[in-house]
């Protein structure tokens, strides 16, 4: 039960490295675009590192996540997806720093 766990952290930080490149190159500099891309980077090789998942596997959920951020860009725009993304930079940070 706790691989399941893990596994679904990985997979949730994995897609939102997708969000955020993908974000970096949609999204305006307005939104920070480059802390964007510095954030996901580094969320992927903290992945990389500590995850016991195959490199192709995490590329897969990233490029899941890239999906999300698409379909959020056609639901609701590009602002509302910008900002959406702006907020996750947080998330990823707190993720690469944890002991997980």
């Amino acid at each position: 039960m706790a691989q399941d766990t893990n596994v679904e952290m990985y997979r949730a930080r994995a897609s939102m490295t997708g969000v955020l490149a993908r974000a970096s190159k949609v999204c305006t500099p307005d939104y920070d675009t480059k802390s964007m891309l510095i954030a996901a980077t580094q969320l992927r090789a903290s992945i990389e590192q500590k995850a016991p998942i195959s490199p192709d596997q995490i590329r897969k959920w990233g490029e899941d996540g890239a999906g999300n951020f698409d379909g959020d860009v056609a639901r609701f725009g590009v602002p509302s997806a910008c900002s959406h993304a702006i907020e996750m930079i947080a998330k990823a940070r707190e993720a690469i720093t944890s002991g997980k």
